[in-house]
């Protein structure tokens, strides 16, 4: 397995992945996640590769794309209450269902974590929908820790 910087010549390999993990989204969220429509997709990605605060590695063997991650360069400005400070965050990360378990996440992190420390960047954010508990196990697995956490209260008057 490699790791390499994806250009937009990989965008039909990624929208196939983010597929995977958007259908999860919309079953556990209808509400709140659209079916997805495929050329909004590609321009989504498109304009992401172009964007110099972001970076997406795919995770390839010799014939077909893994996994990928979509990592975006953040900067918070100082404030009365916070330091100002520099992140990497994590936007997405897919690995093919067919692929998990393999140490593709892992693969796709430690490239993230090489990215951040080039970029003299100490913190790396995720997040994830508490549902899937597939990715909190995950993600914990992989060092992550809470740190904060969000809360809704939903007044619509299909969650009642």
């Amino acid at each position: 397995m490699q790791i390499e910087t994806a250009t937009e010549s990989h965008i039909d390999e990624i929208l196939h992945l983010c597929l995977q993990v958007q259908n999860i989204h919309v079953a556990l969220f209808p509400h709140i996640f659209k079916p997805a429509v495929e050329e909004e997709l590609r321009d989504f990605f498109r304009d992401r590769l172009r964007d110099e605060d972001a970076r997406i590695f795919l995770a390839r063997d010799a014939d077909r794309c893994l996994g990928y991650c979509l990592l975006g360069i953040h900067e918070r400005s100082e404030n009365p209450f916070c330091h100002a400070y520099r992140l990497l965050y994590i936007d997405h990360i897919c690995v093919d269902e067919s692929c998990r378990h393999r140490g593709v996440g892992k693969q796709l992190l430690t490239e993230a974590r090489n990215l951040a420390r080039q970029l003299r960047i100490d913190r790396i954010e995720l997040d994830f929908w508490t549902a899937n508990q597939n990715a909190g196990r995950t993600f914990r697995a992989l060092g992550f820790q809470t740190f904060n956490e969000h809360m809704c209260m939903d007044l619509s008057e299909d969650a009642t």
